[in-house]
Order: C-alpha cells, then structure tokens, then sequence
C-alpha cells in the first residue's frame, strides 16, 4: 500500500476517548488514509452506510457498547463486507476477545498498542477485503448463478445472476434459508444434493429440471470449511439441441429400417425372378437343343454351309445354356444354407476338368495340379467355385499356343487357402474391386463369353463357408485367382449365419 496514493481507502475511527481517538486517527493518517471519525455507537452506524473500508471500533461506548455496534453492522447487508478492527483498554481479558470476534469482529486489539502494530493490523485486514472483492468481482462477472450458504443452508452471498434468476434484491435474500427462495418443485432435489455435500464433503453435480419455467439446469456443488459454494449452469439450449440429435437419430434409424426393410424384399423378389426366369427359359432351351440334333441327324437336303449353321446353333445353344445355369445357381447361392461335409477337392477338380473337356478341345492344355486337401465344405456349392475357375482361367488363355494352369494350396492354422492361376490376358489392376461384382465383364471382346456371374457366385460361395477371395495378376502374363475356407469351427459358425 502506497501512502501517498490519493486513492487510499476510507477508515473511520469510532472511540468516545478523544486522546485515544486522536493517537488512532494520527497513526492511520500519517500511513496515508483517510479518516472518519465518530463519538458515539449511533453515529458510528450511519458513518457505515458512507462504505468506509474498514472500521476501527472501540468497545466502551456511552451510548451502544461496541459489541452490540459491530453485531448489528455484521447483521446488516449493507455494511456486513466492512471489517471491523476492535479496539479497548477497558477490557483487555481473553473472554472480552472471544465474545468480540464471535459476534463478527474481523480483529481485536488491547490498549495500548503500538501505532505500527495498529496500522500493520488495519494493512492485513484491508488484504483480506480486496482479495475477497476480488474473488467477488469475478463471481460477479460470470454467467453463471453462484451463491454461498452456511452450514445450515442459508444464503449468505449470491451474485447478480443469482439475483436475477430469483426476481428479488440480493439483500432481501441473504440470511434466508435456501429452501424459502427456490422453487418448490425443486425442493425434493436440491436440498438433498446439498445435504449429502455437506455431510461427505465431497463435490456434487446434478441436473434439475424447472417444471415452472421449462427451463434445464446443471447444480455444481462444492463443500467448502464452512458451508457450500455452489454454481448453478443454464443447460436449457444445450439439452433441447441433444434431444433433438436423439430425435433425429431415432427417426433417422427408423428409415434406415424401412429402407433396410425395402431392399431386403427388393433383393429377395430380384433373387426370385432370376431364378424363375432361369428355370422359365430351361424347358424352350432343351427343345430348341434337341430340334436342332434332329436336323443335324438328319442328312436330307444338308450341304456343308447348313451343317456348319448346325454346329453353331448348337454351340451357341450350349452357351446361353450354361449362362441360365449360372443364374439360376448365383440365385440359389445367395440364400443356400450349407450342408457341410468332407470334400476330396482333387476328385472336385477331375470331375470340372471332365465336364470341360469341350473347352480344351483342340488346344495344348498343361494342367500343373499339386496336391490338394480334403476339404470341410458343401460339396454341390465347391464343385461349382472350381467349374467357375477352371472355366474362367482356360477362357482367358485362349490365346496362348499353350496354356498353363496351376492349382496349389497351402494349408493354414485356420483353413486352408487354395490357388487357381494361369498365363492368360490378366487384369489392369484399377479392375480389382470390379472382379467379383456381379454382372461384369471386364475385356468386353465378344469371343470371351460369360453372364459376368462366374467369380460373384464364387465370391458368395465362398463367403457362406465363412470365407474370402482375391486375386492377384502381371498384366499380360495371367492371374491368380485364391479363395481361403476356413476349418470346421468357423465353417459351422458360417452355416449358422447363412442359415437366418
């Protein structure tokens, strides 16, 4: 403190002894304060409402004894902030000092008493005060309400958002129990939350719910030595933009369930058609097949040029044939529910090699066929994964004057992995993700037939066993096509999941 600051604090001397009074008012004067001064306990009370910042009060008064004067300016709220420094010659006893303090002086100091002291005293008193107008300014200055209450909950301080959220002046409410202020239908929470903080001492949040003004609050309670602090956060906003979100989450899934719904019967009548219509076109398709066996037994009016129409009527035939049965199997595959049992998967590959002997008719075929492991798996729906590969690798190396296929697998802690390569065209490796898709052919040359359906039906196949596939490929020198099954465990787990 700098005493020669023309903005030193106000200190008003009450002392009825004018030689006492005079030694007070020189030492506080010549430590750079200002003084007001006063005779009498009256008089000493309306000085007060002029906020001096502290008080030095002598307790033999003529008229109110200096207790009864700081008891009533402790009980007032518009002087309780002023510290009192009490001050006395006449009564020096320890029980005086107690009886002092408790009814509210800030400090107690016998006659007589070194200026130094008395000043060093009024210093330290006046530290407390700022650092508490400090911390007052702040709770002012925040959003949100605060208030302080004694050990029996009444209200001892609450800062203008407190006010303001009450409707009533700060000084008509301090002193007052909690529960006379706040909202009745808050009752039933609050003051159970404060309870329990003072009797646990430990920090407390809620949120309340104001049913009179619709309004969402967060109660933050912290137990201090004395009483409570406590903090109370307008959540309203907050809680109707997170009950929107829930809202919107809920009717959001909502529709995600309809459309789930939707696609699901979509997918399921899509799976339907394709395998009634496939089983619709097999009956024309096997008449069609045996007319024109009957006009190729038939050697009346045939010249070479109708017998070669013969023979590609008839391999054409074959074609769209297969491509039906494709369809009608992709179909089946995608609802299949597995019947698992062992399979010799190289007597799976000699029987596809049987069935393909067509396709290697007229062409070196070098066939590179390791040994191959018996397999847990559907036998119907494992035959038709190695009659899509085989088939898929002897069409593309069509081209080559000897085409080389390679079958090999490779046993794994859980399953085994098994490899179908070749030396034919290959894929441009930005075609990857499109293999497997449904309905994609991927070189588009019209003499590379296929429904496109050969390697998703693979996929799908392998997927219900509980599977995955890949594929892996040197543009130009051929490509590797693996799918991995897992062992029993998993596959049975996988016959479970396709099963609903």
């Amino acid at each position: 403190m700098n005493p020669t600051d023309p903005a030193e604090p106000t200190v008003l001397v009450v002392d009825d002894n004018a030689a006492a009074r005079y030694v007070t008012v020189h030492a506080l004067t010549r430590a750079g304060y200002r003084v007001l001064e006063a005779e009498r306990g009256q008089a000493a009370l309306e000085l007060a409402t002029q906020d001096p910042a502290l008080i030095v009060l002598d307790v033999n008064l003529p008229d109110l004894d200096g207790f009864e004067v700081c008891r009533r300016l402790k009980t007032s709220t518009r002087t309780r902030h002023i510290p009192v420094l009490q001050v006395s010659a006449t009564y020096p006893n320890p029980s005086s000092m107690v009886r002092g303090l408790e009814e509210g002086a800030d400090g107690y100091l016998t006659y007589p008493v070194d200026s130094a002291v008395l000043v060093a005293t009024v210093r330290a008193l006046l530290r407390a005060r700022q650092a508490e107008e400090r911390t007052t300014a702040i709770l002012e200055s925040i959003g949100d309400a605060f208030f302080a209450l004694d050990a029996e909950l009444r209200l001892e301080y609450l800062n203008g958002e407190a006010e303001r959220l009450w409707g009533r002046d700060r000084h008509d409410l301090v002193g007052q129990p909690l529960e006379a202020v706040w909202h009745a239908d808050w009752n039933a929470q609050v003051p159970a939350t404060l309870r329990a903080a003072l009797a646990d001492r430990q920090t407390r949040r809620t949120e309340l719910y104001d049913a009179v003004r619709d309004r969402y609050w967060e109660l933050s309670v912290f137990p201090s030595r004395d009483g409570l602090s406590v903090y109370l956060r307008e959540t309203t906003e907050r809680r109707r933009a997170e009950n929107a979100v829930q809202r919107l989450n809920r009717t959001l899934e909502q529709r995600v369930e309809e459309r789930t719904a939707e696609l699901q019967e979509l997918h399921l009548s899509t799976q339907a058609f394709i395998y009634a219509l496939a089983r619709d076109l097999e009956t024309p398709l096997r008449q069609i097949k045996s007319f024109a066996r009957l006009l190729q037994n038939r050697p009346v009016n045939r010249d070479e040029r109708s017998a070669r129409y013969l023979e590609n009527i008839s391999a054409l035939l074959d074609q769209l044939s297969t491509q039906v049965e494709t369809l009608a199997a992709f179909s089946m595959a995608r609802q299949e529910q597995l019947s698992l049992a062992r399979v010799d998967l190289e007597v799976v590959v000699r029987e596809v090699r049987k069935d393909l002997e067509r396709e290697t008719r007229g062409r070196r075929v070098v066939w590179n066929v390791a040994d191959l492991p018996v397999l847990r798996a559907d036998p119907i729906l494992i035959q038709m994964v190695m009659r899509d590969l085989l088939d898929n690798a002897l069409k593309f190396t069509r081209d080559r004057e000897i085409a080389e296929i390679t079958l090999s697998a490779e046993a794994r802690p859980d399953g085994w992995t098994v490899r179908v390569g070749d030396n034919g065209i290959g894929f441009e490796p930005e075609q990857r993700h499109l293999l497997f898709a449904p309905l994609q052919r991927l070189h588009g040359r019209a003499d590379l037939e296929g429904s496109g359906m050969g390697l998703a039906q693979v996929r799908r196949i392998v997927q219900l066993h509980g599977g995955r596939v890949g594929a892996e490929n040197v543009p130009g020198q051929g490509a590797l096509f693996w799918f991995f099954l897992p062992s029993g465990d998993e596959a049975a787990g996988a016959v479970t999941e396709a099963g609903h």
